[in-house]
């Protein structure tokens, strides 16, 4: 009905148009082919007018698509997949962390058979490393930076039991992983040696501490979110995946609220990427960081090789 009386509406405009145009049209130009124009452009208007029906269900059906709730076999596939792959992953991650203090037990209690035990299907000791054989155990294993230490409480902690003093394992692993506990002597300025043996040992020894540098400062990121980062991603992996709080809710909210969701996670991604780039170039700095200390681990061999290529005696 409505379409009618709009259809009715166009068309008295075209009409008035045509009467406006006649009447205030010189005589002179009121010609045929001026009169074939005007009919021409009213039969036009009137087709677009007869065209208004399909237009308007063309956008009714727009609408009703960015409106309705998506039930449709791919995307309900694809809601199944999604939560499977996240629980996964959640799973996963959780396995992990309760699979490493069977690891770390077999690292720290291996007595030099642990192998033959491993080819044998033998069972390997499980009593070397204690309280009181290994008490700085947490500081040994990577766990510790996950929250999850050798010695849930550790002796240091416990002997100490009264005092201020606070033993800090993770940062103690950090430590001994980055290299950080190997000592190095420092160079003297009133050393006896030959001067290239001198300078040999200030290249190597400039170069080691540089390179252990870069390696806590790589893992105090670790040590600083410790288990935190995790419980969060696996927060957002699970929220991510959620049949019920999130895939139900974007086939079914209206198209503006999804888009802002998916604009929050995109801000996410955007992070993270920005993460990973970091990431990738902290790779690449610690591969020539590892090929800088093999190069200064080899100035030995290189001495040697200097001294048999001049015909000399190779020089401490």
């Amino acid at each position: 009905m409505r379409v009618n009386e709009v259809k009715r509406f166009f068309v008295l405009v075209g009409s008035m148009t045509v009467v406006s145009f006649l009447g205030s049209t010189p005589a002179a130009a009121q010609n045929d082919e001026y009169l074939k124009q005007i009919a021409e452009n009213t039969y036009n208007t009137l087709q677009k007018v007869n065209d208004l029906p399909t237009y308007l269900q063309s956008l009714n059906a727009f609408i009703t698509a960015w409106m309705s709730q998506d039930d449709s076999a791919p995307t309900v596939a694809m809601q199944g997949s999604f939560t499977n792959l996240g629980n996964m992953l959640i799973t996963d991650q959780s396995a992990q962390l309760l699979l490493q203090p069977a690891l770390n037990a077999y690292l720290l209690n291996n007595d030099g058979n642990n192998v033959f035990s491993v080819n044998n299907g033998t069972a390997t000791p499980t009593n070397l490393a204690t309280s009181s054989t290994l008490w700085y155990a947490n500081d040994l294993v990577y766990s510790s930076l996950l929250g999850v230490p050798y010695f849930a409480k550790d002796p240091r902690q416990q002997q100490q039991a009264g005092t201020t003093n606070k033993i800090d394992f993770a940062l103690n692993y950090v430590r001994n992983a980055s290299g950080m506990n190997i000592y190095h002597m420092l160079p003297g300025s009133n050393w006896q040696g030959k001067k290239e043996s001198q300078a040999r040992y200030q290249s190597y020894f400039n170069t080691v501490t540089s390179a252990e540098s870069f390696g806590a400062y790589i893992l105090s990121k670790q040590y600083l979110e410790k288990d935190q980062f995790t419980t969060l991603q696996a927060q957002l992996i699970k929220q991510a995946s959620d049949p019920k709080d999130w895939f139900a809710q974007v086939s079914s909210e209206s198209i503006g609220f999804v888009l802002r969701q998916l604009l929050l996670y995109q801000s996410q991604i955007f992070v993270l990427l920005t993460q990973m780039l970091q990431t990738q170039n902290q790779m690449v700095t610690a591969q020539v960081m590892t090929n800088a200390v093999l190069i200064a681990n080899n100035s030995l061999n290189e001495t040697m090789l200097v001294s048999n290529a001049q015909g000399k005696q190779p020089t401490p």
